[in-house]
Parts: structure tokens; C-alpha cells; sequence
């Protein structure tokens, strides 16, 4: 398949690191805003999280020695990642206010313009009127506004907000990209009503 497409061995392997890396970032953060409880101060949150992506590893690449290159430089590129969740969470408080995670990874399917379409939202946490806020672990660069769906460039964000109401029975405040690189959850779609007024 790489020989047919004429490409590198090195950028297939390095797309597989990517896609192994996103995989094991979206289940190390599922796994551990999934405990009953997380370490009551935040700042202890990054090696809980480190952990959770170790985990991770082992079960999406059973066969990755733990000891090889691949890991270890795997492992030292999520530990920064890991390092901003307090950050991020924090903002999160001071904009929404108290909010549960209740539902990770949750397929939904709907219909617009006769087009079938497929996802996953990947984090929906419950505000305190009971709306759902949904959150979109990114690890990669976010580019998105509001006038990208205007011109009909992105439609992710609008497609999970309206697909989340059908699927997790409950109003949905709207949708925020959890940027894990620049350690903010800054872009996205939200009613002004679950923002809160401070």
C-alpha cells in the first residue's frame, strides 16, 4: 500500500505515530475524567493523566516494547499536553461554572440535507441548568470561528451541536475545542446563556 501511493516508509510510519498519539491522548483523558475522582488538587492531575496515556499505549499497541524509542518520545510528547489540563479546566470553571463529565466517546449519527453523517463526541460535561456542554479534545492546531461555518468552511462544530440533543437527550450549550496544545478551550459555539455573567 505505502509502494503504491509512492510514499515514504517514514511518513507512513510517522502518519501511525500520529494516529496512535490521538488515540491514546482522547482515551488517557476518557479514562481519567471517567474515575469517580480525581487528586483534589489540579496541579496533581498531570501524573495521573501521564499514567492514563501508559495505559493507553499498552492497550491500543500491545506489541510496543514500552522501553523503545517510539514509546518514550510518545510519552514525552504528551507529558506538555498533560501539563495544560489544569489550565484548561480551570478557564472552563471560571467561564461555565461547576460541570460533570457524564459521557465520553458517544457516536451519534443524524441527517442534514439528506446526507448522512457520522462522529463522536468525545466529552459531554452537564452544567449546572442541566444543559450539556460538549468538548473536542484537540492535539493538533485549532483553526476554527464562527464565520468559518458562515462560509460554509467547518461544519463540526454545528453538526455536534445539533446532534447532541438527539443523542444524549438533554439541551446542549454548545461545543468548545479543548486545545491541548495551546493549553485553552477558547474556540467553539456556545449559547451566551450557559456563559456565566462575571
Amino acid at each position: 500500500f505505502a509502494h503504491r501511493l509512492k510514499l515514504r516508509r517514514r511518513e507512513v510510519e510517522s502518519g501511525t505515530q500520529a494516529l496512535l498519539f490521538g488515540q491514546a491522548t482522547h482515551l488517557a483523558l476518557e479514562t481519567t475524567f471517567a474515575r469517580p475522582r480525581l487528586p483534589p488538587t489540579r496541579g496533581d492531575w498531570p501524573p495521573v493523566l501521564v499514567d492514563a496515556f501508559d495505559e493507553a499505549l499498552r492497550k491500543l499497541a500491545p506489541n510496543l516494547d514500552p522501553t523503545s524509542a517510539s514509546s518514550i518520545l510518545l510519552r514525552e510528547r504528551f507529558r506538555p499536553l498533560a501539563d495544560q489540563v489544569p489550565t484548561i479546566e480551570s478557564a472552563l470553571d471560571e467561564t461555565f461554572g461547576p460541570r460533570t463529565p457524564i459521557a465520553f466517546e458517544v457516536p451519534f449519527s443524524c441527517t442534514v440535507g439528506g446526507i448522512a453523517v457520522r462522529g463522536k463526541i468525545d466529552r459531554a460535561d452537564r452544567l449546572a441548568n442541566d444543559s450539556l456542554l460538549l468538548i473536542d479534545y484537540k492535539t493538533g492546531s485549532v483553526d476554527f470561528s464562527p464565520d468559518h461555518v458562515a462560509r460554509g468552511e467547518n461544519f463540526q462544530a454545528l453538526l455536534y451541536v445539533e446532534a447532541a440533543p438527539l443523542t444524549l437527550n438533554a439541551p446542549c450549550a454548545g461545543i468548545v475545542f479543548y486545545d491541548l496544545r495551546r493549553g485553552e478551550a477558547r474556540r467553539g459555539l456556545v449559547n451566551d446563556t450557559a456563559i456565566r455573567p462575571e
